[in-house]
């Protein structure tokens, strides 16, 4: 019976989580002022976690890196084709 409560618990948080996030993304989308003083909250959070826990600071350099390594080789790919893009409209 308590899994079965503690299941329920679970998706009752999980529903009200979405909720919020929706109603959220509709206020950012709806009210520019209220979007601006949002994205500087979230900034100053990232810098004082940035400074302060070496632990977010490791994760974050490490997905930079990833995310650099990603698009570069994106990047590569782009301009393969793009390559092979001229060639084959030069050949007609």
């Amino acid at each position: 019976m308590s899994e079965i409560n503690e299941t329920l618990e679970e998706e009752k948080k999980r529903i009200k989580r979405e909720k919020h996030r929706e109603y959220m993304r509709k206020r950012r989308s709806e009210d520019p002022e209220f979007n601006a003083k949002q994205k500087e909250i979230n900034r100053n959070r990232k810098k004082y976690l940035y400074h302060n826990d070496e632990e977010f600071r490791e994760r974050q350099q490490k997905y930079s890196k990833e995310y650099s390594k990603t698009k570069t080789i994106q990047n590569k790919n782009y301009k393969k084709l793009y390559e092979e893009l001229l060639k084959t409209i030069e050949k007609q």
